[in-house]
C-alpha cells in the first residue's frame, strides 16, 4: 500500500516544465466526461459556402480556405488543451521562482507548482470545452489549434435562447472564420506572450499562502495521500490570493485593449453577413448575455490575474472599428494589423481620431484620399 502511494505521489509531481500538461489532460477529461457527437457534416455544407462568399475579403487578413471542423467537446479539448499556454506557463515559472526559498513541508515545491498549474489548467479547459462553441467563444484568446466548432454547443446555444438553429450556425461559422484569420496574423502570438510576461514581471507568489492550502495533508508518516493533494489542486479556489505586488494598470490596459480589439474587430467584420444572418442583432444580444457570465474556469483565471475583461470592452472596440471606417475608410482600419504598435490603446478605443493621428500621419496620402479625421 505504501509503495503504491509513493508511486502515485511521484507520478503526480513529476513534470519537465512549468505546467504538468499530462495532469492537465487527465483532469480536463475527467471534467468533460462523455461529450455529444457531431451532426452529419452535410448539414453544414451549404452554410460553409454562404459564409465563404460573404467573407472572402476579410481585408487585410488572409481568410482561411479550409472549412471548420465539426468536433465534439472532447476533440476540441484535445486540440486546444494548450491554448492558454502563453499565460499558464509564465505563471508556472513565476510560481517556481517565488518558491525558491526552502519551506518546511512534506511536499516537494519543485513538483508542486507544475502540478498545481496543470490541474487548474485542466479544470479550466474542461469547463471551457463543455460550453464553448469555438475559438471565438472565449474571453481570452485560445491560440493554436485549428478552425473548429463544437457543433453540439452551437446547437445548444440556439436552443437555450430560442433562436433559429441555421441562423446560429451561420453566425458561428462566420465568427470562427474571422477569428481564425485574426489568430493567423504572424505577430499576434508573440505579442500576446509579451504583454502577459510584462504583466507578470512585477508580481510574486506568496509561498506561505500556497502552503496554507495543504495544511493537514501530512497524516501518512510525513507523506500526504495523493488523493488529498489532488482534491486541493483541483479546487477552483486553490490559486486565489496567491499573487502579490502591484498590478500595473498600464499592463492590464494593454491586455484588455488587445483582447477587446480582437473581439470587437470580429464583431465589426460580422456586419458582412448581416444580409444572410437576418437574426444577427438578436444573436448578438444573446451572445452578450452569455459572455457577461463567463464559464467558471475563465472567471477563476480572470480573478487570479485581476483582469477585468467583459463584453462592454468588446462592444467599445466594435464601435471603434466602425467609427474608423466611417471617418477614414476600410484601408485606415487595416493599419491596425500592420504591427502591434499600431493597435489601439485602451484610451484610443474611445478616441478613434486620436488613434488615427498617432498611427496614420506618416501614411502618405491616407488622410488626403479618405477625408479628414474629424
Amino acid at each position: 500500500m505504501s509503495d503504491n502511494i509513493f508511486e502515485q505521489f511521484a507520478e503526480m509531481l513529476s513534470s519537465p516544465g512549468p505546467v504538468n500538461w499530462r495532469l492537465a489532460e487527465e483532469m480536463a477529461k475527467s471534467v468533460i466526461g462523455t461529450s455529444p457527437g457531431v451532426p452529419d457534416p452535410g448539414t453544414f455544407e451549404a452554410l460553409y459556402r454562404v459564409v465563404e462568399v460573404h467573407l472572402e475579403d476579410v481585408s487585410p487578413l488572409v481568410t482561411p480556405t479550409q472549412d471548420q471542423r465539426l468536433v465534439t467537446a472532447g476533440q476540441f479539448l484535445t486540440s486546444n488543451l494548450k491554448g492558454l499556454a502563453y499565460l499558464l506557463e509564465p505563471l508556472g515559472n513565476l510560481m517556481k521562482r517565488s518558491m525558491g526559498a526552502e519551506l518546511p513541508s512534506p511536499i516537494p515545491l519543485d513538483g508542486l507548482t507544475p502540478a498545481l498549474i496543470g490541474m487548474q489548467a485542466g479544470s479550466l479547459m474542461g469547463m471551457l470545452a463543455q460550453r464553448t462553441m469555438g475559438h471565438f467563444d472565449s474571453l481570452l484568446p485560445l491560440l493554436g489549434g485549428t478552425q473548429e466548432l463544437v457543433a453540439a454547443n452551437v446547437d445548444s446555444f440556439a436552443a437555450d435562447h430560442e433562436l433559429d438553429v441555421d441562423q446560429v450556425r451561420l453566425w458561428a461559422l462566420a465568427m470562427e472564420r474571422i477569428t481564425a484569420a485574426e489568430y493567423a496574423v504572424p505577430w499576434l502570438a508573440d505579442y500576446m506572450a509579451t504583454v502577459i510576461e510584462q504583466y507578470l514581471a512585477d508580481l510574486e507568489i506568496d509561498p506561505s499562502v500556497l502552503m496554507g492550502r495543504f495544511d493537514g495533508l501530512d497524516s501518512f508518516e510525513g507523506m500526504p495521500d495523493p488523493a488529498d493533494i489532488e482534491a486541493t489542486l483541483t479546487n477552483p479556489g486553490s490559486l486565489s490570493g496567491l499573487l502579490t505586488g502591484p498590478h500595473q494598470a498600464e499592463d492590464v490596459a494593454s491586455i484588455r485593449a488587445l483582447v477587446s480589439f480582437l473581439a470587437g474587430y470580429a464583431d465589426y467584420r460580422l456586419d458582412a453577413v448581416a444580409g444572410v444572418v437576418t437574426e444577427l442583432d438578436i444573436i448578438r444580444e444573446a451572445f452578450d448575455r452569455r459572455l457577461s457570465a463567463p464559464a467558471p474556469g475563465e472567471q477563476m483565471l480572470l480573478s487570479l490575474l485581476a483582469l477585468d475583461i467583459d463584453r462592454r470592452h468588446y462592444r467599445k472596440a466594435a464601435t471603434f472599428c466602425r467609427d474608423v471606417v466611417t471617418r477614414l475608410g476600410e484601408d485606415a482600419l487595416s493599419i491596425a494589423w500592420v504591427s502591434p504598435e499600431n493597435l489601439p490603446t485602451e484610451a484610443e478605443l474611445d478616441d478613434p481620431v486620436g488613434w488615427a493621428a498617432r498611427t496614420m500621419l506618416d501614411e502618405e496620402g491616407l488622410f488626403g484620399e479618405s477625408g479628414e479625421a474629424g
